[in-house]
């Protein structure tokens, strides 16, 4: 598994850190406002109207997979329900955010990823 990506407020903290140690507490104390403001804005954050219309997309590519007994490629769960999805590149990202999710599991076959519901 892929490690924790570092945010701007890990940066900050060891920043911060630094500072403290070596005795700048002026920007140290800077910096901890710095956080705090950072902090605000990410709890503060509401999904985007793409991120909500796929949250209806994922379900419904969830009841497609489920329909399967031995899981689907991208291209298929696109030609099983034209008339929801668009194109195969927009059901990639929908079974990856899935994956990362762990609702759907991703096993590969040869140079063909095949999707199953978890």
């Amino acid at each position: 598994m892929a490690e924790k990506k570092m945010t701007i407020v890990d940066k900050f903290e060891m920043v911060k850190a630094i500072l403290e140690k070596d005795g700048e507490v002026e920007l140290a104390e800077f910096i901890g406002e710095r956080i705090e403001v950072q902090r605000k804005k990410t709890e503060n954050r509401k999904p985007t109207k793409a991120q909500v219309a796929n949250e209806g997309l994922k379900g419904k590519v969830v009841e497609v997979l489920a329909g399967a007994e031995n899981g689907m490629t991208a291209t298929e769960v696109l030609n099983a329900d034209t008339e929801t999805f668009v194109n195969v590149q927009k059901v990639t990202a929908l079974l990856t955010a899935l994956v990362k999710e762990g609702k759907v599991v991703k096993e590969v076959d040869k140079k063909k990823a095949i999707f199953k519901v978890a």
